[in-house]
């Protein structure tokens, strides 16, 4: 598939029209009546709707919104790391992927402790970051979901959910489960 650059943004050439350059201004619109031909014109010579610029850039800043939050994460477990109770003994890291509000699923890895005191396994960023325990899901997202759940079923806020992403970022079974983890 071809690209077009725009802005550092790719387009495919499916969203972009060509036109001969210049051609519009050859064609001598000089009417009120023909500004919308000008205008159609133009949007052709540049080959990109509003919509499909959009997308584009919305794309672009969900990608370095996934990079972003991966550092700030790797840095957390860090800090949490150096501070922590010396209670929790670290142990390895383990990987786990986060579905976040823009619709982006983050695949990071955090230390897993061992409690000296009771015994369990913890993941102390997770606690720090506050996210619903048993759920990969943000607590944003995991807040739009309940929102979500509140004014509809949970069939008809996953729909609401792909039409808002243009896919699907969680299922019905998600939603339900972080309602109930919730209360």
């Amino acid at each position: 598939m071809q690209y077009r650059i725009l802005c550092g943004v790719a387009f495919s050439t499916k969203c972009v029209r060509k036109r001969k350059r210049g051609t519009y201004l050859q064609e001598g619109y000089k009417t009120r009546k023909e500004i919308p031909s000008l205008i159609e014109a133009v949007r052709d010579e540049i080959g990109i709707y509003l919509q499909d610029l959009e997308l584009a850039l919305f794309e672009k800043s969900r990608k370095a919104f996934a990079q972003a939050f991966r550092h700030v994460l790797k840095h957390l477990d860090i800090v949490i790391r150096d501070k922590r109770d010396p209670r929790f003994e670290a142990k390895e890291r383990v990987g786990t992927t986060l579905k976040t509000l823009l619709g982006v699923q983050v695949s990071f890895k955090r230390r897993r402790y061992n409690d000296t005191v009771t015994g369990d396994s913890v993941y102390l960023l997770d606690e720090v970051l506050g996210m619903v325990e048993g759920t990969q899901t943000s607590p944003a997202l995991a807040k739009l979901m309940l929102q979500l759940a509140m004014m509809m079923s949970y069939r008809d806020a996953e729909e609401s959910l792909e039409q808002f992403y243009g896919y699907r970022p969680v299922c019905h079974e998600t939603i339900r489960q972080v309602v109930l983890k919730t209360g």
